[in-house]
């Protein structure tokens, strides 16, 4: 029992989480948790805009249930170019100005909305985006 408890304590202090658990997460354990996605490469613009062939949309909607924690709008987000954003979280799953942020080890049933989009600046902010090249517009995923 005591063994026990000493391992959940351990496992607890060493998780360092500093993110409250996201709204509609299946929690797992941390032993249980898939190993982290590689981060997304920034896209390579040094611009915030992309070049004139192609237009960034954000990948997620502002209305979407994890959108504040893939954003991280409660991290600096501030930009003015791709290289000042950064790629965090226990899952890789939060966009923010801030290095090394972390979060609590659970992912969506469904995956997180940010799936396949790339981290980077988009009109002065970092975030989760989509490229579209030529005229046609994606809207924001789920």
């Amino acid at each position: 029992m005591r063994i026990g408890l000493l391992l959940t304590v351990l496992l607890l202090a060493a998780s360092g989480c500093a993110c409250p658990p996201a709204e509609g997460a299946a929690t797992t354990p941390p032993a249980a948790a898939p190993a982290p996605a590689p981060a997304p490469a920034p896209a390579p613009s040094p611009s915030p805009s992309g070049g004139a062939a192609e237009q960034r949309t954000p990948a997620v909607a502002a209305s979407h249930a994890q959108y504040k924690r893939v954003e991280g709008t409660s991290f600096q987000n501030a930009c003015a170019r791709d290289d000042q954003c950064s790629v965090g979280g226990c899952s890789s799953e939060i966009c923010s100005a801030e290095q090394g942020v972390s979060s609590t080890c659970e992912a969506p049933v469904d995956g997180w909305p940010s799936a396949g989009a790339t981290c980077g600046c988009v009109k002065g902010q970092c975030l989760w985006y989509r490229a579209v090249s030529g005229g046609a517009k994606q809207g924001a995923d789920r």
